[in-house]
């Protein structure tokens, strides 16, 4: 399609119709600064095209250039000053920029609109929670819940709260709500581990470091911590066991590698502990920090004291 229209466009560079479907055929394609180009020539043949800006807005928000996103919707905007979801991709611009005050702000915007929208009060909860606002966070949390009791995300967000005032009681609650709207969701599960290792019940936080897992085979926080829970449970075969399925799963990252040497080299195999150290070495180095950190005592011993020196002069 996008040939044939760059046929089209060469035959007349005026022709407000292929321009426009020129930057969609592009944006379909992902290649969003040829997009980006096409809609900035549709509009200056039609500045007055509210749908041209909030595209071109929503392009500037996908390649991190949020002032010119901001930019865009407040043209659509100024042009249509009901345009709920320009004022909504405005909100969602400020808070991927992380200035979630004017976030909150525009949210707000759009709830003069539509004032009943669980979604909305979520994200406001959400940017309250990032301003560390736990108390308003909560309550939006709540208002989000009043009108959308299965919102698995703001049972999850008020539990996170909880977490954070480390009243794990109603964290675990909130979590466990959470789960019977989204129970494959890797992150509660993750989230709910943790619980159970602060109210010191293992064997639910095995039971839930293992669905994250089922979940999400992928993430490196997930298995490092699960390993390091065994370990600190004086189950230290078991952490090797979990970081050798971690190889299988996530084979590049050199943080499973350098956690797995360490623990071989902890139970007295330390040809095998100090080859693996070596390899996380090799994948990276970046993480050696958060290794030596962890094995601050193995560290001192001459052999992995040498390697250690090979990779950090």
């Amino acid at each position: 399609a996008v040939k044939y229209l760059l046929q089209a466009y060469s035959e007349n560079k005026e022709n407000e119709d292929v321009i426009f479907e020129l930057a969609q055929a592009f944006e379909r394609i992902n290649d969003l600064k040829s997009s980006i180009k096409f809609y900035r020539e549709y509009l200056e043949l039609d500045p007055y095209s509210e749908t041209a800006w909030y595209s071109i807005g929503l392009n500037y928000d996908r390649v991190d250039e949020y002032d010119n996103a901001i930019e865009a919707f407040d043209f659509a905007i100024a042009i249509d000053p009901n345009y709920a979801s320009a004022i909504f991709s405005k909100a969602n611009t400020y808070a991927n920029k992380e200035d979630f005050v004017n976030a909150i702000k525009v949210y707000n915007e759009y709830l003069e609109i539509d004032k009943n929208n669980p979604q909305i009060l979520y994200y406001i909860g959400e940017c309250y929670e990032k301003l560390e606002d736990f108390e308003n966070a909560l309550k939006y949390y709540k208002e989000t819940l009043e009108f959308d009791n299965s919102y698995a995300d703001a049972w999850f967000g008020s539990g996170v709260i909880h977490w954070y005032e480390k009243n794990y009681v109603y964290c675990e609650a909130c979590i466990k709500k959470a789960l019977i709207f989204d129970d494959e969701n890797p992150e509660y599960w993750y989230t709910l581990a943790r619980v159970y290792i602060e109210t010191e019940n293992p064997k639910e936080a095995i039971k839930c470091f293992y669905k994250a897992l089922e979940y999400d085979p992928y993430d490196e926080e997930t298995w490092i911590e699960f390993a390091k829970f065994l370990d600190k449970n004086d189950l230290k075969n078991e952490a090797i066991d979990i970081l050798r399925k971690a190889m299988e799963n996530i084979p590049h990252n050199g943080l499973v590698y350098y956690f797995l040497g360490g623990f071989y080299f902890q139970t007295g195999n330390k040809k095998r502990g100090l080859h693996y150290i070596e390899e996380g070495f090799i994948k990276s180095i970046s993480d050696a920090r958060e290794f030596t950190e962890y094995f601050e005592k193995e560290i001192t011993q001459p052999d992995l004291r040498k390697l250690i020196a090979k990779y950090l002069p």
